[in-house]
């Protein structure tokens, strides 16, 4: 048995976002103003995708991870932000690594990623990061209407529209980003 799952506009609970996801999804929301950005308050313990998905039957295509590396080339040092649905792996050292022109590519220190994206850890979202983070975006995600992911906070998940990646101009949606596990 699930759990009812109460959607919020995130204009009237910005309490549940992170300060950097709102100001993003609020320019979003300038830029797109027919994209409908929706947040759930949970309790923390639910955050982890596949929790999150089997709590509140949510199907797994529409729930997605975000993992933040560190690409390293000669003395040049990057994030790169990639999200993927929930229960599936990257080729990070092999694909990615090729993808983002890095001689080394490796998942971040979580305390400077925490420190980079100014949100909590196991709520880091794609929506938010700094500009000069390299954002990935695995295609199938663009496949579905909606997409539940991290706010930034451990508290909640945000319901964003798929087609926001396709048009938010900032998102690289890569084919055969993702895998089976």
């Amino acid at each position: 048995m699930t759990e009812p799952l109460k959607i919020h506009e995130v204009k009237g609970r910005r309490d549940l976002v992170a300060p950097v996801v709102a100001a993003e999804i609020e320019r979003l929301g300038t830029l797109y103003p027919s994209l409908d950005f929706g947040v759930a308050e949970i309790p923390p313990e639910r955050k982890d995708g596949d929790n999150f998905c089997r709590t509140y039957g949510i199907d797994r295509r529409n729930g997605a991870n975000c993992v933040v590396m560190e690409a390293v080339r000669a003395d040049r040092r990057w994030f790169v932000a990639a999200l993927l649905p929930v229960g599936m792996k990257m080729d990070i050292g092999g694909f990615v690594r090729r993808h983002v022109g890095a001689r080394k590519l490796s998942v971040a220190a979580l305390d400077r990623v925490l420190t980079y994206t100014q949100m909590e850890y196991g709520s880091i979202t794609i929506l938010g990061l700094p500009e000069d983070c390299i954002r990935l975006i695995d295609k199938r995600i663009c496949a579905e209407e909606f997409v539940f992911v991290g706010s930034g906070l451990a508290k909640s998940k945000l319901r964003i529209p798929s087609a926001v990646f396709e048009t938010g101009g900032s998102f690289d949606v890569v084919d055969g980003l993702a895998q089976e596990k």
